[in-house]
């Protein structure tokens, strides 16, 4: 996905809405692009909440790298995970944070997993979602459990603490 005829918006969205467990790690979230995926997160949540769907896992990390985050944005993160989302700051005094990683996992039995990764230069903004040019590299996979590693990574990896109100 590289922004123009191919948007990274439309593919997000839809990795969103076929995911029971969603993990999205990014330097900085804006509220202009923040807007553009909160309609399918909120589905999603919304969705578990009656018994026939399973129960939807987010975990939302962005950061407060070099204060690119948008103020607004992080109140309406608030507003998620009053819905259950799971959400994190990451505090990059004197350090960098510059992740951009979109993990979607759906558990079909209790041993296989299936889902896709993107990884690339999209932090969350308008112009990153629909507009700019962006690189993002896709991998999908069906696979025994595989596909927890990489955010399980960035958890062990970063000190985080909730957002500040």
């Amino acid at each position: 996905m590289t922004g123009g005829d191919n948007p990274f918006l439309p593919h997000l969205c839809s990795a969103i809405r076929h995911a029971n467990e969603i993990d999205i790690a990014v330097a900085f979230t804006k509220v202009t692009g923040l807007r553009l995926l909160l309609p399918d997160l909120h589905e999603v949540l919304n969705d578990a909440a009656s018994p026939q769907q399973p129960r939807v896992r987010i975990r939302f990390l962005t950061s407060d790298y070099l204060d690119v985050t948008d103020p607004e944005a992080l109140r309406l993160l608030i507003l998620l995970e009053e819905h259950g989302a799971q959400v994190r700051v990451f505090e990059a005094t004197k350090r960098s944070f510059h992740l951009k990683a979109y993990i979607f996992a759906r558990f079909e039995t209790h041993s296989a997993l299936s889902g896709t990764a993107f990884i690339g230069s999209s932090n969350i903004s308008r112009q990153a979602l629909q507009d700019g040019l962006e690189w993002n590299y896709r991998v999908s996979w069906t696979e025994p459990l595989r596909g927890e590693e990489p955010i399980g990574r960035c958890t062990n990896y970063c000190v985080i603490s909730r957002p500040r109100s």
